[in-house]
């Protein structure tokens, strides 16, 4: 999960210029994470069941959140870039 948000999270993300437009968009780091957990949770779907399926998600879950709230701890943000933040922690 911090490989894939380090990789592809710009500090452009959340401090975009003053001529720049909020995107409609999650953050393409946002994108991976989502496309990761979904393909995660298929695959847990397939081997797990029952109790573990559901702590294997409850572990996954509690990763993310620590991981999240770290990542974004390593950034400055400007009013657009909090704006951007909160379009992309739904998606999380």
């Amino acid at each position: 999960l911090d490989k894939i948000l380090t990789s592809h999270q710009r500090a452009s993300d959340f401090k975009p210029g003053d001529d720049v437009e909020l995107s409609q968009h999650p953050t393409q780091a946002c994108v991976d994470i989502g496309t990761f957990l979904d393909s995660t949770k298929t695959s847990a779907s397939e081997c797990l069941e029952g109790t573990n399926l559901l702590s294997f998600i409850d572990g996954l879950a509690t990763a993310l959140h620590a991981v999240l709230l770290t990542h974004i701890q390593r950034f400055t943000f400007n009013d657009m870039g909090g704006l951007q933040l909160k379009r992309d922690l739904p998606e999380y």
